[in-house]
């Protein structure tokens, strides 16, 4: 018997289990060193309008203080419910890695965007 098979099909909808499952990926960028505030949010800027909306997601994260050259998250997407497709996600990563002020780019692989 599987775990999933004690619940009714709504309360999977409702627990986003099973076939109704959401799935998102983390973030963490390490930027070049000596990047000044402006061009950290000059990034962060561009990061949010063409790699994450651009792609219909939306991104939960910012910068680590003090020195702020690490900016990890988390991205899901901009629905009410659905699933980050491994197209999205190979395409934040290429925008990322195609980015000369980031030094090193770690993408993960989808996950269960609620229960993870």
């Amino acid at each position: 018997m599987s775990r999933l098979s004690r619940y009714k099909p709504r309360q999977l909808k409702k627990l986003r289990l099973g076939q109704w499952q959401e799935l998102g990926f983390g973030v963490s960028i390490r930027l070049q060193a000596g990047l000044d505030s402006d061009a950290r949010m000059y990034l962060l800027d561009d990061f949010l309008t063409d790699a994450i909306e651009g792609q219909n997601l939306i991104f939960g994260g910012g910068f680590h203080e003090p020195t702020a050259e690490v900016l990890e998250g988390y991205v899901m997407l901009d629905a009410r419910r659905g699933s980050v497709t491994e197209a999205q996600r190979a395409a934040v990563q290429q925008w990322l890695q195609a980015r000369k002020d980031v030094a090193e780019v770690e993408v993960e692989a989808l996950t269960d965007a609620w229960y993870a």
